[in-house]
């Protein structure tokens, strides 16, 4: 599975105003930082599927170590578990 893909401006567009309706703990500024530490997507899942996610376990992070956590949290309890995918290190690593 490859993640690397182009976004058109409507797509991208698009992109925006759905997140937008969603209610989110921070304002998105530029969206490949406001997710990378894995917290605005753990809110996104928690929107959607309530019971996947607990919230108190992701921290806000500039760190590269605390960004893995919440995504290896991410991996293990909604890709992994309900989804039976897993997101591979090196794309987690590349998000650090």
């Amino acid at each position: 599975m490859s993640w690397d893909i182009e976004l058109d401006d409507q797509l991208l567009q698009d992109l925006y105003a759905w997140i937008d309706q969603i209610p989110l703990s921070r304002p998105k500024k530029r969206i490949e930082k406001d997710f990378a530490d894995g917290v605005m997507i753990a809110e996104l899942v928690k929107y959607y599927f309530p019971s996947w996610v607990d919230l108190h376990n992701y921290a806000a992070a500039n760190s590269t170590q605390q960004k893995m956590i919440n995504w290896g949290l991410l991996n293990r309890d909604c890709v992994d578990l309900m989804l039976n995918k897993t997101i591979s290190k090196l794309h987690i690593d590349r998000v650090g």
